[in-house]
């Protein structure tokens, strides 16, 4: 079945004070236009698919027993998988928890512990070296979802599974501007990560300004590279909520970014100051690219 939007326009769609509404706007817009790039597995979303595994996905935690204002903890390579399931949570809800795969496992213990969280969303790699050895120090921890695994009994539901036997309508939560949708834990230089609280309407200001400032619009294209964990996720967000598209990096590398940016006709570059020295003094011929 191909997902849907429960509103009849736009505008009535933005009523709504859930983060994740702008998929029902594009949907209106741009429904064969790609939203997610993912060179990695040769692999795309439109704006249509995403809406639709999104909303597969939701239900599927709903169906696990996840409510409003329930954490679920990703902890997840940079992978379509991982905004998915920010998208999904956000939609039914519930607290997006984001956990970064650099961390070492007391640290991510510590995360999944201090929030609260009754679901993480992982792969098998962090299931089994981490979850499951630590899961008595996680006492809220209910279930475990596997991107890219098989279900084990009484332990783990795949990703797929639940995506493909959920339905994919499924109408955003009814959230206010003030409603908790994230825990971004800090670094921890000084300690244990700390989590900062993000709203929906948090995120509705932080990509709103963004566009402004850039003047994005559907045909820009931004090719990103930082772990999805990190706050700077949020310009692929951006992107994806003025109509553009959202390539997805699993690591940053020189070579592959020069070539993907000429291949995808990248037109938006974020960057931290190590990142940026780099692509000023690569090799000669590195302009070409842009």
């Amino acid at each position: 079945m191909a997902a849907f939007s429960y509103f009849t326009s736009s505008l009535e769609a933005w009523k709504m004070p859930n983060f994740t509404t702008f998929l029902d706007v594009n949907i209106h817009y741009f429904p064969v236009k790609r939203a997610l790039v993912f060179p990695a597995r040769n692999e795309y979303y439109t704006y249509r698919d995403l809406l639709n595994v999104v909303n597969r996905l939701g239900n599927g935690l709903k169906r696990l027993g996840v409510k409003k204002g329930d954490r679920v903890c990703v902890y997840l390579p940079s992978c379509p998988e991982t905004l998915i399931s920010y998208f999904a949570t956000w939609r039914i809800g519930g607290v997006c928890v984001p956990a970064n795969i650099i961390l070492k496992k007391h640290e991510v213990t510590h995360i999944i512990r201090n929030s609260e969280s009754s679901m993480v969303i992982t792969n098998e790699q962090g299931y089994r070296e981490v979850i499951l050895p630590l899961k008595p120090e996680m006492p809220a921890l209910r279930n475990v979802v596997i991107v890219g695994g098989k279900d084990i009994e009484g332990e783990t539901v795949s990703w797929k599974s639940l995506v493909e036997e959920s339905p994919s309508g499924l109408r955003a939560e009814n959230c206010g501007f003030d409603d908790l949708c994230q825990l971004q834990y800090t670094a921890g230089t000084t300690g244990l990560p700390k989590s900062a609280m993000l709203t929906h309407g948090n995120w509705m200001a932080a990509v709103e300004a963004e566009g402004w400032v850039l003047g994005l619009s559907e045909n820009d294209v931004y090719l990103g590279f930082y772990p999805m964990a990190h706050v700077g996720v949020s310009w692929g967000i951006s992107v994806l909520k003025a109509g553009g598209t959202f390539i997805i990096m699993e690591r940053f590398n020189l070579e592959a970014y020069l070539k993907l940016t000429a291949q995808y006709g990248v037109t938006v570059l974020s960057g931290m100051p190590p990142v940026l020295h780099t692509l000023v003094n690569s090799p000669p011929g590195t302009e070409d690219y842009f």
